[in-house]
């Protein structure tokens, strides 16, 4: 189980026995994001609090092997690009590409493995929700009610569509899919 701690680390640990298997601290303070591990075992987070190696710093995506045991040091990391205030939504992994959202709704598009930027994206103001892909696109709500379909591309991302939900209301989560639907 690999999950982000109020303390600022990432954790994984045994389910049954509750052993930590290795620890990344992150940050001084709370780490809100859903950590993604991919199907190598690589690990992929964000935060925006101050960095816990040079506290001048806010924020900060990163990713590391996560098929490792104990303290994970600043120099085992695979990459880690700083002044990025991730600090609510979680990554999305397309292919070779990682996708963050800042909390003020930047997209983010990175190399995966060697965390080389691609692309960046404005998708309005505040985020709270993550991506989620289906159908070939990636999907987004920010806070103000604005929902983004996007098409990965060569260099980023196209917009497929735009549109603001009616009711005015704020959007605090993530969409999901289920049956063919969002």
């Amino acid at each position: 189980m690999v999950v982000g701690a109020a303390d600022g680390a990432v954790y994984a640990f045994q389910p049954r026995t509750v052993k930590t298997i290795w620890k990344y601290q992150a940050s001084t303070r709370c780490i809100n994001t859903t950590p993604l591990v991919d199907e190598d075992g690589i690990v992929y987070c964000g935060h925006g609090e101050q960095n816990f190696t040079d506290t001048k710093i806010l924020g900060a995506v990163f990713a590391f092997d996560g098929k490792t045991k104990g303290d994970i040091p600043e120099e085992k990391l695979l990459w880690k690009v700083p002044k990025r205030t991730v600090g609510r939504s979680a990554p999305l992994k397309i292919d070779d590409r990682i996708y963050f959202i800042e909390d003020g709704a930047l997209l983010l598009i990175y190399d995966a493995k060697t965390g080389k930027e691609i692309a960046e994206k404005k998708l309005g103001r505040i985020m709270f929700g993550s991506p989620i892909y289906g159908d070939g696109k990636i999907y987004v709500a920010e806070n103000t009610g604005r929902v983004w379909v996007l098409k990965p591309s060569e260099k980023g991302v196209e917009v497929v569509s735009q549109t603001r939900l009616t009711d005015g209301g704020e959007v605090f989560g993530s969409m999901v899919i289920a049956d063919g639907r969002l």
